[in-house]
């Protein structure tokens, strides 16, 4: 994956998150949630 060049302007340590993907993962998650009844937990 090629980063872009922004990001090289960004003071470290950060966290740089992809709002699309985000979204697209979450709405995945909910999914699953939905259709099994599951719980999902944030591991960190």
């Amino acid at each position: 994956m090629n980063k872009p060049a922004i990001y090289k302007e960004v003071n470290t340590p950060c966290y740089i998150v992809d709002e699309a993907l985000l979204k697209k993962n979450l709405e995945i998650l909910r999914h699953v949630c939905d259709e099994t009844g599951c719980k999902i937990l944030l591991a960190q």
